[in-house]
């Protein structure tokens, strides 16, 4: 799979994931932990994934990161990075996308935001190619948990955009594989236009914690 990498945006990411992995695992983060633990995800799960954790709201400058401040969603010319958990995706040993799971109590379902730079893909984890067994969970800390209780021996996938048509190499998993399970959050963006596409595919949607797990097990 081919990439246009940009060289500077990738030397300051890898600097910020390394920085929030560092903040993750630090002192005072007995309350992100208790986070993490909340939604069913172990230490260990955490430390495999390098999840990492933004301690506070920033603004950075879209040059300094590489980017064109005109092309940039935040408002200024500047790349916003909120609070929460910092997920790191690593393909073909090389960072390609960054999304903050920002961490709000009062809402059951995640937001989720991508930092300016990062590529336009969908995430894929565990045992990929044919005949292997699917799961698309837009909600992050809701698919590594699935991933978790399910094992690598199952392909989790987490789409870039559910408004969008999967990129090429998430299209030819999802093709390929043994059976798709859609698992969506009542609270979140519907998965149609990306089912409808599969005939092997089924939707199952959940609203709490209690309810996914009697899905997937």
């Amino acid at each position: 799979m081919a990439f246009n990498q940009n060289e500077l945006w990738n030397t300051k990411a890898i600097g910020f994931v390394t920085r929030a992995r560092q903040e993750l695992w630090g002192k005072h983060n007995a309350g992100i932990m208790a986070f993490l633990f909340e939604r069913g995800l172990s230490n260990k799960t955490a430390e495999k994934l390098l999840l990492g954790w933004n301690r506070r709201g920033k603004l950075r400058s879209a040059e300094s990161w590489g980017l064109d401040p005109g092309k940039v969603t935040s408002e200024e010319g500047k790349i916003f990075f909120p609070e929460g958990i910092v997920v790191p995706y690593v393909l073909e040993e090389q960072l390609r996308k960054i999304t903050i799971v920002v961490c709000d109590e009062d809402s059951s379902a995640a937001k989720q935001l991508i930092v300016e730079g990062s590529q336009p893909i969908s995430m894929v984890y565990g045992k990929t190619g044919s005949d292997v067994n699917t799961v698309v969970v837009d909600n992050i800390l809701d698919g590594f948990f699935v991933l978790q209780e399910l094992g690598e021996n199952t392909c989790l996938v987490i789409p870039h955009d559910l408004s969008e048509v999967p990129d090429d190499f998430t299209a030819g998993q999802l093709v390929n594989s043994g059976s798709i399970t859609f698992l969506t959050h009542r609270e979140e963006k519907s998965c149609e236009k990306w089912s409808e596409k599969f005939a092997h595919s089924t939707i199952k949607t959940y609203g709490t914690r209690g309810e996914l797990e009697t899905i997937i097990r």
